[in-house]
């Protein structure tokens, strides 16, 4: 494995028990994003008989959303191994987006918030691809560009799951919408949800139906674990289904 920083130019993004992330230059220019699972349990080798390697489940996920245009990094790698200083451990590279800010730090330092009609948007395009993100929160998303016009890019497909055909207007895809509504409405006013998910491809009567259900709609533990359970199975389901 290569070894943790070894580029002098590394900048230390995230440090946690169980995560690493730093960005470090690319040889042929720009940068890269790499993060580190690292100190994965001793029943991780057993769960890989049924489940992808998160860093690999990620990156096919960032692959297919790349190669159909849905904005988000471009993957550049991933791999798996172990060492002494961080036992089990998955490693995914993408490459950095440059002068880019989480939503979460916009809607948090109190300035105007960017219009979110083209994020739903956005969130319409992943779904078409059969992707649930599955942590569809505003400090998953990064804003570039211009106050005036910004661009949306989406990140951090931990928890995200592939399906063979759309979820639009099927319970996990909604789940995402109400995860990330549910979040903004915690930070900032959630007037314009109606227009935003219109952006999505709602209409009036549908985005409001869609709102009833936020009241109701808990993101905190047991709650969204309890939910990734469902899709988990339901994305078991749909690879036995269709010949795996």
């Amino acid at each position: 494995m290569k070894p943790i920083f070894a580029a002098a130019d590394h900048r230390l993004i995230k440090a946690e028990s169980g995560t690493l992330v730093w960005s470090e230059p690319l040889p042929a220019g720009g940068r890269a994003v790499v993060k580190l699972y690292r100190r994965r349990p001793l029943h991780d080798p057993l769960r890989r008989l049924f489940t992808p390697y998160r860093a690999e489940r990620e990156f096919r996920i960032l692959e297919l959303l790349h190669r159909r245009g849905v904005a988000c990094p471009e993957p550049l790698g991933w791999s798996h191994g172990r060492d002494r200083v961080h036992g089990r451990h998955e490693r995914l590279a993408t490459r950095e987006l440059e002068n880019a800010v989480p939503l979460f730090d916009l809607l948090a330092g109190g300035a105007a918030a960017p219009g979110l009609a083209p994020l739903f948007g956005l969130a319409r395009k992943m779904h078409e691809c059969g992707v649930v993100h599955g942590a569809f929160y505003p400090r998953n998303v990064l804003v570039t560009g211009p106050a005036a016009a910004p661009a949306f890019h989406l990140i951090d497909f931990a928890h995200g799951r592939l399906f063979r055909s759309s979820v639009v207007g099927r319970r996990p895809g909604d789940n995402d919408l109400l995860d990330m509504l549910q979040t903004i409405a915690r930070q900032a006013p959630v007037d314009g949800a109606a227009g935003w998910l219109e952006g999505y491809g709602l209409s009036r009567p549908q985005a409001q139906a869609l709102l009833g259900r936020l009241p109701h709609h808990r993101i905190e533990r047991p709650w969204r674990h309890f939910r990734r359970i469902a899709v988990d199975t339901l994305a078991i389901a749909d690879r036995a289904r269709l010949g795996g």
